[in-house]
């Protein structure tokens, strides 16, 4: 039937929603509440569902899962690299001023952590994009403003960036951050004033270097 649920606190609980939609036996309509945050994933959610044979319509706020559907073994399924755990190695590689390479092409990825590379690119990374993989260098990091709504899981790599930029990085769109397995603005204020000065005003973290 219907599902109210709200859409401000994590993308979690509407993918797990998407996910189990097929045993039910009337279907699903879900209504989001609110601004949608880490909105890629639940684009990636459907995606899958649909590359398994699952009807999804997602209009604005609305998600449509048809009943008497069912998940269909499609036989074979590639599995892209992990963006989240690939992000670790651009990161070192500003850190340390040398390149890496990493494989998988991020331009064709529906992850919402695969455009990471795009905001590190904002932050003085240098990239060559090849046709499955990558090369990421870097002279000088620089500091500035960024929105992660949409990569949660990315700002406390990039909160470890920012003590190795040359002025301060400042972070909007987190406060969903405190919903997360732990308060993960608590703890990268706690963790990272032990190194740099950090400033959390009006939902933007601030983090010098």
């Amino acid at each position: 039937g219907v599902v109210n649920i709200q859409g401000d606190v994590s993308s979690q609980y509407i993918s797990s929603l998407l996910l189990s939609a097929p045993l039910f036996q009337e279907g699903i309509e879900i209504i989001i509440r609110n601004k949608i945050v880490s909105e890629p994933y639940i684009g990636l959610t459907i995606a899958l569902m649909k590359k398994f044979g699952v009807d999804v319509k997602w209009n604005t706020n609305k998600i449509i899962v048809p009943a008497n559907q069912k998940y269909k073994n499609p036989g074979e399924y590639f599995v892209e690299p992990d963006y989240s755990t690939l992000s670790y190695f651009w990161l070192l590689s500003m850190i340390m001023k040398k390149s890496v390479i990493t494989q998988g092409n991020p331009q064709r990825s529906l992850q919402a952590d695969a455009k990471f590379i795009h905001i590190l690119e904002k932050f003085g990374a240098i990239v060559e994009y090849k046709k499955e993989s990558l090369i990421i260098n870097c002279n000088t990091i620089s500091g500035g403003e960024v929105d992660m709504i949409f990569m949660p899981d990315q700002v406390i790599t990039l909160g470890v960036l920012a003590l190795f930029a040359e002025t301060p990085i400042s972070i909007s769109g987190i406060e969903h951050l405190e919903f997360k397995e732990s308060n993960r603005i608590i703890n990268l204020i706690n963790e990272l004033s032990k190194l740099s000065e950090i400033q959390y005003t009006n939902g933007v973290l601030t983090i010098f270097p």
